[in-house]
């Protein structure tokens, strides 16, 4: 069975990271789902039959959910302490920066022992429309 989130003009994420766009879910057995990956700037056509969306697949080209956007913090950025490389949303909505990779945590993300972290105030808080577990975001590289 394909899952929900596998439609026509959704986007997908691929096992290796990458993005898909979705055509059709009714194509000819056995490759059902059709759509294209973005390579070397081209978009170049994709096929998936039901094995390729499940978690026992294993090709990197397989799907493994949707595509969630991340949140937009290139104006938060530079009035940040450098030395804050991640920023990630609570469940609460409430944002943190910090300086070494949270731990994902049941309802939070927690800052690793001996390391800092600061609350991001809500005036400066990127904007996410995806679950809060999906927020983490790391400092880009300059």
């Amino acid at each position: 069975m394909t899952p929900d989130y596998i439609v026509p003009g959704a986007f997908v994420k691929l096992r290796d990271g990458s993005k898909a766009r979705i055509y059709a879910t009714d194509g000819p057995a056995p490759y059902h789902v059709h759509g294209a990956i973005r390579e070397n700037g081209n978009w170049l056509h994709r096929e998936w039959r039901g094995s390729q969306y499940t978690p026992e697949s294993c090709h990197h080209r397989d799907i493994v959910g949707p595509w969630i956007e991340k949140p937009d913090a290139s104006k938060l950025w530079p009035i940040l302490p450098p030395w804050i490389e991640w920023l990630a949303m609570d469940e609460d909505g409430g944002w943190y920066g910090y300086q070494l990779e949270p731990e994902l945590q049941k309802k939070s993300w927690g800052a690793r022992l001996n390391t800092s972290f600061v609350y991001i105030p809500t005036l400066f808080a990127p904007a996410i429309a995806a679950d809060w577990r999906q927020s983490l975001i790391r400092r880009p590289k300059s």
